[in-house]
């Protein structure tokens, strides 16, 4: 028995996988992330100190991706777009640029997490690289757009609409090929000069949504008082 099995107990043993040097500690690492890591100071290859900030930088973004992402769509989470609509918000308030925000809720005979993993993935090709695309909740996804109209908000949102109408979604358990549909609501600041807080926008374009659903669904609507520009 050796000293790592003894130190670990002999139930435990036929866990520890021992590594011949740093290179191959990290690979170990990388591909069964352990509870646990034991490394020397000096090791062949990568030294002790070095595989520990390695592994530590690793850590931390593996942490980072799970405070900010959604683990079923992979999607940016609620309340990361809610820390990002902060800090765009305070941008427009100073800048005097336009803010918009995206509601979606799609409909169907069908749910589950195969199809709002398919969904978001539409949402994601859509949107911009500059868009913030999240998953608000539920059924519900949201876009964050910076330096946006009102109009070109819609724009995005009518190609996620057309595009998820024509899309036959999987679904699981035999369930075949199915369709559903999108609406959306947008709203801008500071088109829109009810609103004077990031919460606001994100109200306006859910009252938005609330209407395209109430005037049969499968659209997408404007906030009224962001149609000012427009005019």
């Amino acid at each position: 028995m050796s000293e790592l099995e003894r130190w670990l107990g002999h139930g435990d043993a036929e866990r520890a996988e021992p590594a011949r040097d740093g290179r191959e500690a990290l690979e170990l690492a990388r591909q069964d992330p352990p509870d646990l890591i034991l490394v020397g100071k000096v090791m062949p290859e990568v030294d002790g100190p070095a595989v520990a900030r390695e592994l530590k930088r690793e850590a931390n973004e593996r942490m980072q991706r799970l405070v900010q992402r959604d683990e079923k769509t992979e999607l940016f989470n609620y309340r990361h777009f809610m820390d990002r609509l902060s800090e765009q918000f305070k941008m427009a308030r100073r800048d005097g640029s336009n803010l918009t925000v995206v509601m979606n809720d799609h409909h169907g005979h069908v749910a589950g997490d195969r199809v709002l993993r398919q969904f978001a993935q539409i949402m994601s090709r859509t949107a911009r690289e500059t868009d913030l695309v999240a998953r608000y909740g539920g059924g519900e996804f949201t876009v964050l757009l910076p330096s946006t109209s009102a109009a070109l908000g819609q724009r995005l949102a009518e190609r996620v609409r057309m595009a998820t109408e024509g899309f036959s979604f999987d679904v699981a358990n035999g369930g075949g090929p199915a369709r559903i549909t999108v609406s959306a609501g947008v709203a801008t600041f500071p088109v829109n000069n009810k609103i004077a807080e990031p919460p606001d926008l994100v109200d306006a374009a859910d009252h938005a949504l609330y209407r395209a659903r109430d005037m049969g669904r499968n659209r997408s609507h404007v906030d009224e008082r962001s149609l000012v520009a427009l005019l």
